[in-house]
This record gives structure tokens, C-alpha cells and sequence, in this order.
């Protein structure tokens, strides 16, 4: 009973797990082409959960082998497995006295043969995130089907020899087995995917597999009971028990995913004509939409970054969408020549871009009707000092100006998204004035940076401020050189270094 209850909480989180994959996946970016193929091929590590075949057989951990078909529209899929099970059977017994009943230990001979089951089920998935040729998934299967089984056939017979020399055979125990069984069988499995291209990748994950009602019989000699242990046998069973198993597995993965198909316009509509005068040429009309493209790259690289995530606004009606770049970077949007925008992008470890603001009217679409912009993401590495650019202050002054907050906006959003890092932040000056007044300002600039960082929600442990003065000039402009103002201003600066 303790295990039909364990397995039936088993199935009702697979379920549960499996609504949770539903509203969540509804939430997820849609943008991407709608539907791809998914197959797999592999093996795994089996552990048995099933107390015992009948009474006083048991299964040990076994292997096996694994065959998949899904087919995804966004989020939800439907899909085939066809699994191979093998698994060796033993016996539950503590002999005794075999003496008293046998001529000695070596007359007791136990057979057993491995458990064979192949599983053929159909069902739903759920994946995360939506897109379909993300380099990551993560998936729930739920598979309905028929599971068959052969084998476990199991036996213990003792000899003994007569004082006529002739030797008797006694059974002790057998176990019947099963000549391909049939019976109803649930599985369901968590999945979590790598891809190393639009095609080839790799998956590795978590099943359980729940088989109901199988019939078995078994039969016990009551002549050897005590032998075996037992204090009240029941000589011959014929019952049914489910049968449930899980395990880890890994598999090869092959994907093919859609394309977009680019609609074509509709023809123009035919213009009749009067024998008298031709019908005039309609005027065509004016496009109003425009296509927005380009890729998300590391700065200062030509590598891509697939899967960054691109932050588009329409300034004119305050709508925020997000959507996911693909596999080499790309993204693509159609915009409203009559509306102005605002793009940028962020990816794990990186500083969000800045925004690039596409204004209202900015492009006529039936001059540019595709405009490229390409995104560049500065990658946070540890103990390296990153410029903040635009961040400046009145001369004399350690009041954040309003010109610098969008880029203390974007070191916010930093901050936020990765939770788990501590920066330096650090300010400098030019040589001009005293070393000492210098330091004191650089060292209230850094302070207010802080401050602003601290009063949107980050935690003050998180942040250190320093300031530096003028002991960290980037080019020859210490005291007593002559420098151009521009010289000037490149060491007059904030930076951010992530220290932990």
C-alpha cells in the first residue's frame, strides 16, 4: 500500500509539473518560426522502485535504450518514445537448516532470468523557453502506452540423494515470469537540452515509468517454509501489482526547425478599359512600415551572442516587448514609420547596451524600407576596470547630472540581473588643482553614484565607492604638461570593476 501511495504522489506532480510548463510557456516569447521536428536517440541507468516481482523475487537496477520523435508548435508538442528495459531478477530468501531438508548447501540450485520491457507510448509536451531553435530547452514529456514484458522467470529446487543411490528433485519456489505481458503504462520525463547548432546537440534528464495491474503467480512448497524462512506461506498466488521505475538518461538530439516564409504582397487588382480611354494607372500606396535588423555581437568582436535578449519600446504608446535573438545573434522587427522606438539588449554577464531610439518620421519606408543595426555588449570580467561613458558632472560638482542617469540606468539594470556580484565604483580627475582637493571630489563623485545605485534597491554591501583623484591618468597630462582640453576630459571619468 506504502508504494501504490508513493506512486500515485509521483504521477500527481508529473501532472502538476506538467500545468505549471502550460502557464508558464504561455507567458513565453512567441516571435520565433512556430513549429520544428525534434528526435533523439540514447541510453540510460534504470533503478526499479517495485518492491518485488510477487512476493520474494526481486529486480535489481538495469539499463536501457531509448528512441524519440516530438514535433513542437511553440511551446506545446506532441511526440513518441519508444524505450527498451532490461533488468536482472533475484531472490528474497534467507535459508536455513538446508541440512535438515537437503544433503548439504551446494543440493540448493536458484535459476533466474533477466526482465525484458519495451514501452511504446504517445503524449504531450511542454517546453521552455518558446523559441525553437534556442540553444537551451528544457522539457516535460508525458507519454500514454503499452508496455510488454518477457522473462523474470524464477526457481529454487534442492536434490537429494536416497540410500538407493537414486537422486530426488523437490521444488521449492518458482516464480512464473512473464511471455510478453501486456499492460497499461505511464511515463513521464523532465529533459534539459544543449544545442551546438540549428541541428546537433545534446539532452540529458530524469523518467518515471508506472506500469498498472500486471499479473503474476507464484508458488511456495509449505514442506520448506521454515527453510526459507518463512512462518506462514501461502502455497500458490495468483495476483496482479503495478510495476514502476526511474532513472537518468542521455541522449543524442537532432532538430529541424521551420523557417519563416515571407508573404508576398497580393497582386494589384486588374483595371478595366473602355474602348473610348484607357482607365488611369492607380497611384501606389505609400508603405508605412519598415524593417528593423541586425545582430547582437560582443564588443570589439565579430562573435554573436545567441539568445540575448532585445528590449524593444514603442516611445509612442509606452509598449515594452521583449524578444530572444536566435542562434547566430539575429533579430528582426517590423516598426511603424509613424511611431518612434527604443531598442537595447542585455545577456548574462554582460552590461546592458545602451538605447538606441529610433525617432517618428526618422525613415520613409519607401526610401529605406530596411534599416541594419547592429547591437554591441560589453562583456563584466572580473578585476577589469569598465569606462562608464556619459557620465558627467558640473565643474566642481559631485551632483548627478540628468544627461548621466540613462547610464546609471543601464548600471542598475546590471546590478539587478546579477544579483550575486560586487563592484568597485571609482571616480577620477584630470590634474588640474591639488592633489588633495582632487581626491576629495573624486572621492564625493563615487559617493553619489552610490547613493543613486543604493536609493533604487541595491543592496549598499554590494557597492564600494572610491575615489582616485588625479593618481590615475591615462595619458602624460600630470602637472606641469600642457594638454588640450580633450586630453583632459579622457581622464576625467567613472568606472565600474566587478570584484567578486
Amino acid at each position: 500500500m506504502k508504494t501504490t501511495h508513493r506512486n500515485t504522489v509521483i504521477l500527481a506532480f508529473l501532472l502538476f509539473a506538467g500545468s505549471v510548463f502550460n502557464a508558464s510557456a504561455q507567458r513565453a516569447d512567441n516571435s520565433c518560426p512556430n513549429r520544428n521536428w525534434l528526435f533523439n536517440i540514447g541510453g540510460g541507468y534504470d533503478l526499479i522502485t517495485t518492491p518485488s516481482l510477487g512476493d520474494y523475487s526481486k529486480l535489481d537496477n538495469g539499463y536501457d535504450i531509448r528512441l524519440g520523435i516530438d514535433h513542437y508548435w511553440r511551446w506545446f508538442g506532441l511526440g513518441i518514445d519508444a524505450d527498451y528495459f532490461r533488468n536482472n531478477s533475484r531472490h528474497n530468501f534467507t535459508f536455513k537448516d538446508v541440512t535438515r531438508y537437503f544433503d548439504s548447501e551446494s543440493a540448493i540450485r536458484a535459476n533466474n532470468n533477466p526482465l525484458s520491457r519495451i514501452f511504446v507510448g504517445f503524449g504531450p509536451n511542454f517546453r521552455l523557453p518558446a523559441n525553437c531553435c534556442t540553444p537551451f530547452n528544457v522539457e516535460l514529456n508525458t507519454r500514454v502506452g503499452m508496455a510488454s514484458f518477457t522473462g523474470a522467470n524464477a526457481s529454487i529446487k534442492g536434490t537429494k540423494r536416497l540410500n538407493s543411490g537414486a537422486v530426488e528433485q523437490h521444488d521449492v519456489y518458482s516464480f512464473s515470469g512473464y511471455n510478453r505481458e501486456a499492460a497499461l503504462a505511464l511515463k513521464g520525463q523532465l529533459r534539459l537540452s544543449y544545442f551546438f547548432n540549428s541541428w546537433f546537440g545534446i539532452s540529458a534528464g530524469a523518467y518515471y515509468l508506472h506500469a498498472f495491474k500486471l499479473p503474476y503467480a507464484q508458488r511456495v512448497n509449505p514442506s520448506y517454509g521454515n527453510m526459507l524462512n518463512l512462518d506462514r506461506p501461502q502455497e500458490y498466488v495468483r495476483a496482479q501489482k503495478d510495476m514502476a521505475s526511474l532513472g537518468v538518461f542521455a541522449s543524442l538530439s537532432f532538430r529541424i526547425c521551420a523557417k519563416e516564409r515571407m508573404l508576398l504582397p497580393p497582386p494589384p487588382p486588374v483595371q478595366t478599359q473602355t474602348e473610348s480611354a484607357p482607365a488611369p494607372k492607380p497611384e501606389p500606396e505609400p508603405k508605412l512600415d519598415y524593417v528593423l535588423r541586425g545582430k547582437v555581437f560582443y564588443a570589439n568582436t565579430t562573435t554573436p551572442i545567441p539568445g540575448a535578449k532585445i528590449n524593444l519600446q514603442n516611445r509612442s504608446n509606452e509598449q515594452v516587448q521583449e524578444f530572444m535573438a536566435g542562434t547566430q545573434g539575429e533579430y528582426q522587427f517590423t516598426l511603424r514609420a509613424d511611431n518612434s522606438y527604443s531598442i537595447a539588449a542585455t545577456a548574462p554577464s554582460c552590461l546592458p547596451s545602451e538605447q538606441k531610439v529610433f525617432e517618428k518620421g526618422q525613415y520613409d519606408p519607401n526610401i529605406t524600407p530596411v534599416v541594419e543595426h547592429n547591437i554591441y555588449l560589453t562583456k563584466v570580467e572580473v578585476n577589469e576596470a569598465i569606462i562608464l561613458k556619459n557620465l558627467y558632472y558640473d565643474l566642481d560638482q559631485a551632483t548627478i547630472r540628468a544627461d548621466a542617469r540613462p547610464e546609471l540606468e543601464r548600471l542598475f539594470r546590471y546590478l539587478s540581473e546579477n544579483p550575486e556580484v560586487r563592484v568597485e565604483m571609482s571616480s577620477h580627475t584630470d590634474s588640474r588643482a591639488s592633489e588633495q582637493y582632487n581626491l576629495r571630489l573624486s572621492q564625493r563623485r563615487a559617493d553619489a553614484v552610490k547613493a543613486y545605485l543604493v536609493e533604487k534597491g541595491i543592496d549598499p554591501k554590494r557597492i564600494v565607492s572610491v575615489g582616485y583623484g588625479e593618481t590615475r591618468l591615462l595619458n602624460k597630462c600630470k602637472d606641469g604638461v600642457e594638454c588640450s582640453e580633450e586630453e583632459h576630459q579622457q581622464n576625467r571619468r567613472t568606472e565600474m570593476k566587478v570584484i567578486q
